[in-house]
């Protein structure tokens, strides 16, 4: 249970035989160490040309980490000590493990019940233990809400500011020690006004992080702090204040624009807290907390809040992806990447939002939110399809040393469109026959072994060939991806020149010819015939039975009206009919009697029927 402190200027006592600042009354267990190493923290001294009326001067409220000690401090100003002497104070102090402020925040003490208002008397008798800490009532999220709905929306900018400022301390010092940078600076006339702000940023943050931020509601000494947030008055900074730090001055109209001095950064977690205060939404809160369990803990609590606060702010559709810092975005990927397949980590909150869509997602995202909530599969149907269609799918990290392209344009197709999970959004395989179409087409260059690893398996049991792994890219889609390749490759004489290898077409030609699929009785290659006479004309090599197939298989393509009687003359006579010499009166590029596309296509057709 927590132990007590109290501090002041007293005669001298059976608990020390000198009088002047000492502890007069402490807890049986503190030891030595702990007093001695607080004893610095307990200066306090009023504002320059203060009243002697000691209620008029600003209460100190303070919050500290000792190591393993936590210690909440109240200073107040008591006038005359025991000899007359103006100037004394008297300090109570409640020292607490971590584990006994679990689930509060320090700020919540103020006003409540245990704190003394004269010190215990020195008489040698120990200060008992506090017990379970009561709670004060006067800073609680009502006293939040008091201050937004009285500053308005100029509060809630100015709320933002101070919370990315706050977060930004955290984050440099994330145990709340000084770093060299300064401190917080809330500059006011009132301690209630200070008192204000510090409760809203600290209702703002989850309950471990307000326990990392140290502070103190007022001091003479800002420039000499340690604590994250500070309290002072204007006439303590107009002498004491050097421009360290990030200052907010509070009296008077709030600025509509951040003119605090060293002002921070925008931040992703400031501003979706910030907003949940100034609308009120509470919920907000509840969901940040429960994420902040969910999450995996990293080695900064302060990156941890804002990885979280960028999914909340994503489900909410107050993120745009485009405009995100790349380390958040990163982050937040990488969160997702943990949270990937235990949906029953997100709050039922996250749950619902992402069912109704989020905008202004990228495909990379929705495929990492489609890991995490089903809920979000036919919202994610949309995004992933119009980046087939685009083109912005993930692709794979380039190779170090590369040129940025990482393998054949098909085989980043088929590993772009595995990590799109796209049989999990239910997506059209038109769009993927689309989006291979248009992909392709844009990018000529050799398919490598990927289009044959795309093909069913040979029923002949031949070995399949090596390619990218598309165990899961289902089979509706891999025949869609087939379909965009063959249309890709019937609509361009330059793609088939560049992605059409020996080594591919020999491939395709030993191969069952039915790469799509096609009902029995159907043409395979109908809807790309002039890719099939390059297969064909590449791939049948020497090999008489092949060649010899191959040309039945042209005369099939022209039997079905999809070749012309030129050009399947042509492949006819290269692949099956030797070419007779051209007579020497012959004109030029005139065919012998005979040998006409039509006379020569009758007599191959005749001896093939026969």
């Amino acid at each position: 249970m927590a132990g007590q402190a109290h501090y002041s200027s007293a005669p001298p006592g059976a608990g020390d035989p000198q009088g002047g600042f000492r502890f007069t009354a402490v807890s049986a267990d503190i030891p030595r160490a702990t007093l001695e190493g607080l004893r610095p923290l307990m200066a306090y001294a009023p504002p320059p040309g203060a009243s002697t009326e000691p209620t008029a001067h600003p209460v100190a409220f303070a919050y500290d980490l000792l190591g393993p000690v936590h210690a909440v401090t109240r200073i107040r100003s008591v006038g005359q000590d025991y000899t007359g002497r103006w100037g004394n104070y008297f300090c109570h102090t409640v020292l607490a493990a971590p584990e006994e402020l679990t689930g509060l925040r320090p700020v919540e003490l103020w006003g409540a019940p245990l704190w003394a208002e004269t010190p215990a008397p020195d008489d040698g008798r120990p200060l008992p233990e506090t017990g379970e800490l009561p709670l004060g009532s006067e800073a609680g999220p009502d006293r939040v809400r008091r201050l937004l709905r009285e500053t308005g929306p100029a509060g809630g900018r100015l709320l933002e500011r101070l919370l990315s400022a706050v977060l930004g301390a955290l984050g440099r010092t994330p145990e709340g020690g000084a770093d060299g940078s300064g401190p917080v600076v809330l500059v006011a006339s009132s301690g209630d006004r200070v008192l204000d702000w510090l409760t809203a940023v600290s209702f703002a943050l989850p309950a471990p992080l307000a326990a990392a931020l140290t502070f103190i509601t007022y001091t003479d000494r800002p420039d000499e702090e340690h604590r994250l947030l500070v309290g002072t008055v204007p006439e303590v900074w107009e002498r004491r204040g050097d421009g360290h730090g990030t200052v907010f001055h509070l009296d008077g109209p709030l600025p509509v624009e951040d003119t605090a001095t060293g002002s921070a950064p925008h931040s992703t977690g400031a501003g979706l807290l910030a907003r949940a205060w100034a609308e009120d939404d509470l919920d907000v809160f509840d969901t940040v907390a429960d994420l902040w369990s969910a999450a995996p803990a990293p080695k900064a609590p302060v990156a941890r809040l804002g990885t979280v606060c960028a999914l909340v702010a994503l489900t909410r559709g107050d993120w745009d992806a485009a405009d995100a810092a790349p380390a958040e975005r990163d982050a937040l990927e990488e969160l997702l990447g943990t949270l990937a397949g235990r949906p029953e980590l997100l709050p039922p909150e996250v749950h619902r939002s992402l069912a109704s869509g989020p905008p202004g997602l990228d495909a990379r995202l929705a495929a990492r939110l489609l890991a995490v909530s089903p809920a979000f599969r036919d919202a994610a149907r949309h995004p992933l399809e119009r980046a087939l269609l685009t083109g912005t799918f993930p692709e794979p990290s380039p190779e170090p040393g590369t040129d940025g392209a990482s393998g054949p344009a098909l085989a980043r197709f088929v590993t772009g469109a595995v990590r799109l999970r796209l049989a999990e959004a239910d997506v059209a395989p038109e769009a993927v026959r689309d989006g291979a179409e248009q992909w392709l087409t844009a990018r000529p260059g050799p398919f490598g072994d990927t289009l044959t690893a795309l093909l069913p398996p040979d029923p002949r049991g031949s070995a399949a060939p090596a390619g990218p792994p598309d165990a899961t890219l289902a089979d509706t889609h891999r025949r869609a991806v087939l379909a965009g390749v063959l249309r890709a490759l019937e609509g361009s004489a330059a793609l088939r020149d560049a992605a059409l290898t020996p080594e591919v077409c020999a491939a395709l030609t030993r191969r069952p010819p039915d790469p799509l699929g096609t009902a029995e009785g159907g043409e395979p290659w109908a809807p790309a015939p002039r890719t099939a006479l390059r297969v064909w004309l590449t791939g049948a090599g020497a090999h008489p039975g092949r060649r010899h197939e191959a040309a039945l298989r042209v005369l099939r393509l022209y039997k079905h009206g999809l070749l012309g009687e030129e050009e399947t003359c042509a492949a006819v006579c290269e692949l099956a009919v030797p070419v007779p010499p051209r007579p020497p009166d012959a004109p030029p590029g005139e065919p012998p009697g005979g040998a006409s596309p039509p006379g020569l296509l009758r007599r191959v057709l005749w001896r093939g029927e026969g």
